[in-house]
């Protein structure tokens, strides 16, 4: 009897498609990679249930390839309802100028039992040794690929900026962009975010509205001719409802821009700043920049730019200590108060953060100058610091007595928190001395909102002025459930039980003891 065979048919390979496509040749377009991957899985029995795909993205990195990205996130998440991964070849899954990073994500797709087949390549991709080797030559040989033509496009570049074409970018405030054409006549104003249509087209600097070319050039008089200062020239424009580019308020920085920039005396310059292969992007020395002077009309003129070039360096030498207190008290003289404000809208100083980088602190500026901060803000940063150097002086002193009680200390959870012995927790609040209208008593609250799980809070009453601690006060964990204790001027018998005139006397420790 002869036996009779059933057939049993292999099972089909489920697998998904990665694409990618920047601006490389036809060959690499997403419909032709698709046509060679579809055309793979037919060949070997596969089925395409999933395609990822990023269309206009560069390979260099994985920031903006959604289409790798979830496919990532779909293989680690458990997801994937396939076991194989087509790809073009090396380079679609990507450029990464590391090549390790590329082979970190072929490792997480291949420990989630996913296989990668890079499909037009010549080698198999089975974990072999020459495949290996091939492999990495391969990667290798894409990240090069992307390092030579990063090189081409800035040489390109740089020859077009020689030539006076303008290179990427927003033209900035009082200039425009026009499009030319191979003989250089304008064919037409582009507007902000609009390119130019023609490869053979370039892009030139043209003067841009009548009334920012003036406020341009009254920049510049106010900066040399009035000293004023780049914080100063956006205030008063602000003040004046003058909009800068695009409408937005003026800033320093944007002051700044226009009073360094060459192209507002007519040059083209190309290489201040490198974005070189999606790195993040790099001020360049002046000696690498590409300059082609004369590329455009001057919306100043040369000797003009190059004078607020000498101005800069001038203001920016070290001014004397005493030169710069003798400012402030200038400044208190003119106008019976000194702040920022006045600060940057003199003519002839410096802006405050000079102030703030010479003496730490504009406080600390005004007191070796002898004159007080006149502004609410002000006065507020003054006494805060204040109240902040007498709180860390108690929590040094507190710590320093717990040790000469004989106990230890250790930072706990909180703010000003510590835990003596490990077991109890105290907490250090300053009371500020407050006084809500004119002739009433004086008030200290104690925030109590923050102190749970402490067993008790050392409140430090300071004097009227604020200036020094009056007295001490040990509030035990039965009061802590309060919102605010109030210390009342009027009635101080209310708080009495818990006042000590010292740290030391809290501790049970004489003065002469320490």
């Amino acid at each position: 009897m002869a036996s009779k065979s059933i057939a049993v048919d292999a099972p089909v390979l489920r697998a998904a498609m990665y694409v990618r496509m920047s601006t490389d040749p036809q060959n690499y377009s997403i419909q032709h990679q698709c046509e060679k991957l579809n055309e793979y899985a037919a060949a070997h029995g596969m089925q395409i249930v999933a395609m990822y795909a990023d269309a206009g993205k560069s390979g260099l990195r994985i920031n903006g390839r959604d289409g790798m990205k979830n496919l990532l996130d779909d293989v680690l998440g458990g997801m994937a309802d396939f076991n194989t991964i087509l790809v073009y070849d090396v380079s679609r899954w990507g450029r990464f100028q590391d090549v390790d990073e590329s082979a970190h994500y072929e490792f997480l797709c291949r420990r989630a039992g996913i296989d990668i087949v890079y499909c037009a390549e010549s080698f198999q991709n089975d974990g072999s040794a020459m495949s290996s080797i091939l492999k990495n030559l391969k990667r290798t040989m894409a990240a090069e690929y992307s390092r030579e033509l990063s090189r081409k496009v800035f040489s390109a570049q740089s020859r077009f900026a020689l030539m006076g074409f303008k290179q990427g970018g927003s033209a900035g405030y009082a200039l425009r962009r026009a499009v030319v054409d191979k003989d250089g006549r304008v064919r037409r104003l582009l507007r902000a975010g609009e390119r130019k249509g023609a490869l053979t087209n370039r892009v030139v600097f043209v003067p841009g509205p009548a009334h920012e070319v003036a406020v341009l050039r009254r920049i510049y008089d106010l900066y040399l001719h009035h000293r004023m200062g780049d914080a100063a020239i956006a205030s008063l424009l602000n003040n004046e409802q003058i909009p800068s580019e695009s409408g937005r308020p003026w800033t320093a920085p944007v002051v700044h821009t226009i009073l360094t920039h060459e192209k507002y005396a007519g040059s083209v310059v190309y290489n201040r700043t490198s974005y070189a292969m999606h790195t993040p992007p790099s001020q360049n020395p002046p000696e690498t920049w590409v300059l082609k002077r004369d590329a455009f009309e001057a919306l100043v003129p040369f000797s003009t730019f190059q004078a607020a070039q000498q101005e800069r360096q001038t203001r920016g030498q070290r001014i004397a200590t005493q030169e710069l207190l003798e400012m402030l008290r200038l400044v208190h003289q003119m106008h019976g108060e000194v702040s920022t404000r006045l600060i940057d809208l003199t003519p002839g100083l410096p802006p405050h953060k000079v102030f703030v980088t010479r003496f730490g602190t504009l406080t600390n500026a005004y007191a070796l100058a002898g004159v007080r901060p006149t502004t609410r803000a002000e006065k507020y940063v003054d006494s805060w610091r204040r109240i902040e150097t007498m709180r860390n002086a108690a929590m040094a002193s507190l710590a320093s007595l717990i040790l000469q009680a004989g106990s230890t200390s250790s930072a706990a959870q909180g703010k000003n928190t510590i835990s003596i012995n490990g077991s109890v927790i105290v907490k250090l609040i300053v009371a500020r001395s407050r006084r809500y209208h004119a002739g009433r008593p004086l008030r200290w609250q104690v925030d109590m909102t923050s102190t749970q799980k402490v067993d008790f809070v050392i409140a430090v009453q300071l004097d009227a002025e604020n200036n020094t601690p009056a007295a001490y006060f040990l509030f035990p964990a039965a009061l802590i459930g309060l919102e605010k204790l109030t210390i009342c001027e009027e009635s101080p018998q209310r708080v009495e039980a818990y006042r000590h005139a010292n740290l030391e006397s809290m501790f049970g420790l004489s003065q002469s003891t320490i």
